[in-house]
């Protein structure tokens, strides 16, 4: 998530259909699992799928940031390419120029 978009435009934008249910996890818990799976050597090599206890559809997301920020969020949704440049544009100076027009098109492969 962007949260400038969140912030500033009271908009939640993602690049998934409204209808579409996701376990969304924390980036603080994947961290977790992937710090677990370390001390784990039967899991190299694995594929470990992650996710929260909660499906939740991209509506339901707004609906629960605009609980929690108390204000009304709206659900944007945008094109994988567009969630690409939004994501390396929120990265900033991290990513530098020469790579950006690369990872945009990578994470709009992903989606």
């Amino acid at each position: 998530m962007l949260r400038p978009l969140i912030v500033d435009e009271k908009r939640y934008v993602y690049p998934h259909s409204a209808k579409l249910e996701a376990n969304w996890i924390s980036l603080d818990d994947v961290g977790k699992c992937m710090v677990a799976a370390m001390d784990r050597p039967d899991f190299e090599g694995s594929w470990l799928n992650i996710g929260g206890p909660q499906r939740l559809k991209p509506t339901e997301v707004a609906e629960a940031l605009s609980r929690v920020l108390g204000h009304e969020i709206k659900y944007d949704p945008c094109t994988p390419k567009e969630f690409g440049d939004y994501l390396v544009e929120a990265f900033g100076d991290d990513v530098p120029a020469e790579n950006r027009e690369t990872m945009a098109a990578r994470i709009t492969a992903f989606y």
